[in-house]
This record gives C-alpha cells, structure tokens and sequence, in this order.
C-alpha cells in the first residue's frame, strides 16, 4: 500500500491503542494454546527422543498470532487486505524474496566482523543427520518472523501512528518490541538496544516497501541464519542443530562483541550494522517522514 499519512491514518481510525494490545494478548493466548495442541499431536511429553522438536512447535504455534490479529485489523479496525500489510501479488513475492536475501546479508555482515576480530571461532559443518529438522526449522522462523512483524509492524504501529504520528509510531512500537524480549536468557543494555534499533529498521523498512512481506522475510531469515546457519543463540534461545557451528569467544572482555549469553544481537557489530540499516532507509524516506510529521 502507500503507506503514506492519509492512507496510515485511513486505515486505523477506528481502532484504539487499547484494543490492539487486547487483541494481542488474546494472540498470545491463542499461540500458547497450539503449543498444547501440537504438543499432545507430536506425543511429546516426556519422551526426550522427541525434545528436539519443542523449539518447531513453539515457531509454527505463532500461526495462533497470525490468524488472531488479522481477524482483528480484518473486523475491527475494518482494514482491506491491502491495509494489513498482507496482500499477496507479484511485488510482494518480489519483496520476499528480496527480504531473504537481505536478512542473510546483514546477518552475516555481524558474523563476519566477529570472524575478523577472533570473538567467532569456526568449528566445522554440523548439518548431518538433521536435514529435515533444519527444514522445519527454516519453515518455523519464516513464520515466527511474519507473525511478530504483523503483530508490531501490522497492527500496533499503525494504530499508534494514527493518534500520534508516524515517528512516536516508530520509537513506541520498537520499543514495545525490544520489552517483549526482557525476559529472554542473557539480556543486556546493549541487546535492548539492539532489539529497539531492530524495531526501528523493520519500521522504516515496512514504511519504505508499504508491505509486511518484505520485512517479515527478512526477520524469518536474520533469525534461521543465526541460529541454524551459524549455530548461535537467537536472542538468548539455543535453536538446535545448525548447518555450520561457530563458537563464540568466552573472554568477558570480549562480550561486547560477541555478546555474551544472549547472543551476537547483543554485541557491537549488530549496533553498527543496524544503524547503517536504518541510516540508510531514513535517507531514503527522509522526504515523506517529515511530510507525515507535519
């Protein structure tokens, strides 16, 4: 969509801050109840054989986020396909694959200044025998990254914006963002940032490319690579098997840029390449950034 003022606005007067975090937290309840669901399906319990695949069942019940704020923007906020940020036609394939690409590249671009700089040490290839999994993992994060990117990128951002402006918009769901990750293993200042640097750049890039695809592509794939690429924590979460294993300096003085427990999104070089990110969108949407503030 143009995701400009008149059309931003368009779309959410009918909806209240209020409501949409209401609907949030019924999309929080609805994901926990797939857990159940998928959890009594796969026979899991305590057969630790099947342990393995809890981390897919927590990515793929995110679905539960998906279909409850879409009803939500769908029924309340009477928004068109088109105004949430889903509507599906070649551009927004085009945007997919587009987000793919760039998701693997920034994430790599972190992995590679702490290659350089001996705090990301190889280990060797790690993917034996788990083939299908990193599949289903791959799936997962896809679905996992479009979910989180509807429900803060999609639904609040928006909402916000139309009672106070594109920029508060902005900063107040990033933000948002970086709080619901508080009380993942290992967080730091640093990784708060970053997380609230993350919301700013998938908010200028949703507003640059006027869909969710794109950005939901990108956070999907800056996600599997981390952890099932790399082999790195997510956000202080140990995602399993991975396609390369690289092991992270233990020196202390060294976990600003590796970023300790929590991961290499809460080092240094993710700061450096967020801020090129955002940097670079906000020159490039300068001009009706501070159309929409006046």
């Amino acid at each position: 969509m143009d995701f400009r003022k008149k059309d931003f606005i368009e779309y959410t007067e009918k909806s209240s801050p209020a409501n949409c975090l209401a609907f949030i937290l019924l999309g929080i309840v609805a994901q926990n109840l797939l857990i159940k669901v998928f959890v009594m399906l796969a026979g899991i319990g305590n057969d630790e054989s099947k342990m393995l695949y809890s981390m897919p069942i927590q990515l793929f019940s995110t679905l539960g986020m998906i279909v409850v704020l879409i009803i939500y923007c769908r029924k309340v906020e009477k928004r068109s396909i088109r105004g949430t940020g889903v509507e599906c036609n070649a551009k927004s394939g085009l945007g997919y694959i587009k987000g793919l690409i760039i998701g693997m590249i920034m994430f790599s671009a972190c992995m590679i200044i702490a290659y350089l700089t001996h705090s990301a040490i190889y280990v060797g290839k790690h993917y034996k025998g788990h083939e299908t999994y990193l599949l289903i993992m791959f799936v997962g994060f896809l679905i996992q990254g479009m979910s989180e990117e509807i429900m803060v990128r999609g639904t609040l951002m928006p909402t916000i914006a139309s009672k106070k402006g594109i920029l508060k918009a902005i900063i107040m769901s990033s933000l948002f963002f970086a709080i619901l990750h508080l009380g993942n293993n290992g967080i730091t200042l640093l990784a708060f940032i970053n997380l609230t640097l993350f919301g700013i750049f998938a908010a200028l890039y949703y507003y640059h490319e006027g869909s969710l695809f794109g950005i939901g592509a990108f956070h999907g794939m800056w996600n599997f690579v981390q952890g099932n690429l790399y082999g790195l924590s997510v956000s202080g979460i140990n995602s399993g098997a991975s396609i390369l294993k690289f092991l992270m300096s233990a020196k202390s003085s060294r976990k600003i840029i590796t970023g300790g427990i929590f991961g290499i999104e809460g080092s240094i070089e993710c700061t450096i390449v967020m801020c090129i990110g955002i940097a670079y969108l906000f020159v490039k949407e300068r001009h009706n950034l501070i159309s929409d503030v006046k």
